[in-house]
């Protein structure tokens, strides 16, 4: 019915491993054939999910450590707006 405690897991950590030494531009029928040499059985499906799982993360990364434009940093000081004068 459903897979041992740590089958799952230890598959989509095989993926992320050879998705590392492979790279991420390679199909995932090659990351299946490289992971047969290996004796571990993965399906395509499970290897497009992995990959998907890792752009994601590394997105979300990227997003966290680039600064937001609204946002003033510290130690900086933008003057408040004040209307012209007239008169």
């Amino acid at each position: 019915m459903g897979h041992p405690a740590g089958a799952r897991h230890g598959k989509r950590h095989a993926i992320r491993d050879a998705l590392g030494r492979l790279g991420m531009h390679v199909s995932p029928a090659e990351v299946v054939r490289e992971l047969a040499r290996w004796g571990i059985r993965v399906s395509e499906e499970l290897v497009r999910a992995v990959r998907t799982e890792l752009l994601s993360e590394d997105t979300l990364f990227q997003r966290r450590q680039a600064p937001c434009q609204g946002q003033v940093q510290p130690g900086s000081y933008r003057p408040q707006k004040k209307p012209p004068r007239r008169g």
